[in-house]
């Protein structure tokens, strides 16, 4: 039995819950960023992300669950998941969602590739064929408009690299720190970067009086966004980078679904299409490694 196949399925489990909360906090922070900063938004996301791990630290164990064993890792990650975090923020402010959409899932391009020389995981030309399909797939469900080429792209295009490499540490940590340390490490780096930033008068991070309607909104994106990040990370703890990653394409689909469900738009063509490739992307990866569970 290949061992390696069967420790990812839980993580793509966890990846497609990860991805239906990403998605709910993304337009979320579109909503808000009418008003309010990046910086300010990031405040109160990181401080209810933060708030969301306290019953995970209760049901971890206590604060013995946040012991960590390597500073350097620890910060390595908060490091990338910090950038990710601003330049994924600024990205939605600045360009239309479905661009920052399309150009965000060049993130598992970046992980699958980088998974190899970083992680020592086996690539083969069957999985990477499957992973551009499914990218051709969400490409032609957003139909960026033309406004995705500018330099302002770039920032989506960095929030994926810095977003592979967060959880390509998260891999690399699975076996020395817990969910809980590398989330409260990650958050707590953001709270205080962005905290520096208001306090410096950096336009980034200006400050606004908030509404008790706004309040609630931004709390309630951040207990999302713990949520989503939480089990983004268990996702990438229980399985292989490579074999996980490409279910970040379920985004698509959550977006449609839910665009569906709470505003009653029905797909067009173009998203039918590129759903199915999608969708026929992810069998093909998921049957491919249920195959080997059984070599």
């Amino acid at each position: 039995m290949n061992e390696y196949s069967t420790s990812s399925l839980p993580g793509i489990l966890w990846m497609l819950v990860a991805m239906g909360l990403l998605v709910l906090s993304n337009g979320t922070t579109k909503w808000i960023s009418t008003e309010y900063s990046a910086g300010q938004i990031m405040i109160f996301r990181s401080l209810f992300a933060l708030l969301f791990l306290v019953p995970m630290v209760w049901r971890g164990g206590g604060l013995s669950s946040l012991r960590i064993t390597s500073w350097r890792n620890q910060t390595l990650r908060s490091f990338f998941h910090t950038m990710t975090a601003i330049l994924i923020v600024t990205s939605v402010i600045i360009l239309p969602l479905a661009d920052v959409e399309a150009l965000l899932f060049s993130t598992i391009l970046f992980t699958v590739l980088l998974s190899g020389p970083l992680l020592g995981e086996k690539v083969g030309w069957h999985r990477l064929t499957a992973v551009v399909f499914g990218f051709v797939g969400v490409i032609i469900m957003l139909r960026p408009t033309p406004e995705l080429l500018q330099p302002a792209a770039f920032l989506s295009i960095a929030a994926a690299l810095f977003s592979a490499l967060r959880d390509i540490w998260a891999r690399r940590m699975r076996d020395t720190e817990t969910a809980n340390a590398m989330m409260m490490c990650a958050e707590t780096m953001i709270l205080v970067v962005c905290v520096f930033a208001a306090f410096s008068g950096l336009a980034i991070a200006e400050w606004r009086p908030v509404s008790t309607d706004a309040f609630l909104l931004m709390a309630l994106n951040g207990f999302i966004f713990g949520g989503a990040q939480y089990a983004m990370i268990l996702a990438f703890q229980n399985g292989e980078a490579a074999v996980v990653a490409p279910f970040r394409y379920s985004a698509a689909i959550w977006a449609v679904s839910f665009g569906y469900l709470m505003f009653g738009d029905l797909p067009d063509w173009f998203v039918v299409v590129g759903g199915t490739i999608v969708i026929a992307s992810g069998l093909y990866i998921l049957h491919r490694e249920t195959r080997r569970t059984l070599i």
